[in-house]
Parts: structure tokens; sequence; C-alpha cells
């Protein structure tokens, strides 16, 4: 019986093993990095490079989304009785009205249409951050900065049309590496 116990916990464990091994390298990071790989070739040694990214609005479901919880976020503010939120944490909008408290004015935190542009300000800054961050990894060992710059990497989705963005933005293509991977230099 142990015996027959002890093979299925190695089994187990080694399927576990092999589920772990065959996500190796498929993190969003460790993608970014694969898909810049040519890019950063390209790039002169320890170059400072700007991203430049996709313009976008909030869709109409994001935005419905946002509503619904700038609305309990704005109750919470104002300390009335919240309602569920479905697949919300009570705690979580505690959380955030907390830091809104610190962050905005009380003015600001009483209109519930500035509730709503801050928390939009708020998740798709720290949405930013996140991938900003794993866009750091994929370029080093070349640096990412938000000041003027002449080298741009464009971190594009892959079917999206860059091209008016990048005129607009006074960038000519270096190259373009495909799956939305394009690299610019600034004009002068």
């Amino acid at each position: 019986m142990a015996l027959a116990v002890g093979v299925q916990f190695v089994e187990v464990r080694q399927a576990m093993v092999a589920l772990e091994s065959s996500r190796v390298g498929q993190d969003v990071a460790s993608v970014l990095r694969a898909r810049y790989a040519g890019l950063r070739a390209e790039l002169p040694a320890g170059a400072f490079v700007r991203l430049v990214r996709e313009e976008r609005q909030l869709g109409a479901e994001e935005r419905a989304l946002i509503d619904l919880a700038a609305v309990q976020l704005h109750r919470c503010l104002a300390d009335l009785p919240m309602e569920p939120l479905p697949g919300v944490e009570a705690s979580l909008i505690t959380q955030i009205a907390a830091g809104f408290h610190r962050i905005h004015s009380p003015d600001e935190n009483r209109d519930l249409e500035a509730v709503k542009r801050n928390l939009v300000a708020w998740w798709t800054g720290l949405s930013e951050e996140l991938h900003l961050a794993s866009v750091r990894y994929a370029l080093a060992p070349h640096v990412l900065t938000n000041s003027a710059s002449e080298w741009v990497v464009g971190d594009f989705p892959a079917a999206y049309d860059w091209r008016e963005q990048a005129t607009r933005a006074g960038l000519f293509v270096v190259r373009d590496f495909g799956d939305g991977a394009v690299l610019f230099r600034s004009r002068p």
C-alpha cells in the first residue's frame, strides 16, 4: 500500500514538473523578450528608447464595468452602504476608497463623474505600469525612458495599423519586425 502511494506521488510530481516546464518561457515578459529579440539586436548598445503604444479608448463593456464599480466606490467614499458587485470583494472597493481619500479632494470624491474619471485613470495607469515592467525586461540591456529619445519602440497589437499614429508623432520606421513590434527613429 505504502509503495503504491509512493509511486502515485512520484507520477503526480513528474506530471506537475512536465506541466510546469511546458510553460517556461510562456509568461508575458518572456514572450515579449522573444518578440523583441531582433529589435534589441538592431539598437545600439545601451540605447535609451521611448515606447509608443496603440491609441485606445475603453470599449462599451469596459466602460459599463467601470461605471458599476465607480458607483460602488462613490457610495463607499460617501460612507453609504454598498450594493454587492458580482466578482468583486467589498474589501477591494474599501481599499481603493482609502487610496482615493488620500489622493483626491473631498469635492472630487463626492462627484460621481470625477470618481469615474479617477477610477479609469487609476486602472489604466496600473495596467500600463504592469505592462511597462514587462517591456523593460524585454528590452534589456536597453533602457526604457519617458524622455525624448532618438529611438522609439512600437508595441502594438499585431493587427493594429500604426502608420498614421507614427506619422503624427514624427516617427519613421527603421524596421517592422511584425507581430506589432516596430523600431522607429524620431524625426530631428
